[in-house]
């Protein structure tokens, strides 16, 4: 292939990657931030510029961490090629944020992992709404419940007021 096709082909990937709406980076084998868009600074609140001087591991919330771990281990070890999790990075204001994150693995011609393509989708207003949601089935479960026992309390009441001969 000619070098113009090529620089083509770059130009293209470049502009796709930096202009996706939804996050988009490029991470190394432990985790390091290799190159990430406008998308994914957006979501975490961290300029490109900070987010290259960190990992995934140092934003990603410790109770979900392990299990991206465990993910990346079992990715560079041949065991899986890709996966997906919902999962909570700590946004650099300090809120949680959760996405959808979806990661595959590029590898060498000899199979040596050389990074990680993370695609990462802010699901935050969509678990918020769902939190949301369940507090109000909850409520009205509560209210239907307490109507129950005061619908069973006046048929009780009036078994009492009103005795069967």
């Amino acid at each position: 292939m000619n070098k113009t096709v090529d620089l083509k082909k770059e130009s293209l990937f470049k502009t796709s990657f930096n202009n996706s709406a939804i996050g988009m980076a490029l991470v190394s084998p432990d985790g390091k931030w290799l190159e990430v868009n406008k998308s994914i600074c957006d979501i975490v609140g961290y300029s490109k510029e900070e987010l290259l001087t960190k990992t995934f591991q140092d934003i990603t919330h410790k109770d979900d961490l392990e299990k991206d771990l465990d993910y990346v281990k079992k990715m560079l070890d041949g065991s899986i090629n890709t996966y997906q999790m919902e999962k909570r990075y700590l946004h650099k204001d300090g809120h949680i944020v959760w996405v959808l994150l979806n990661v595959s693995i590029i590898r060498d011609e000899s199979k040596a992992p050389q990074f990680f393509i993370s695609e990462v989708l802010d699901i935050n207003k969509i678990k918020n709404v769902n939190k949301k949601l369940e507090e109000k089935v909850d409520e009205l479960e509560k209210l239907n419940k307490l109507m129950v026992d005061r619908e069973l309390k006046m048929i009780d009441l009036k078994k009492k007021l009103n005795p069967s001969p």
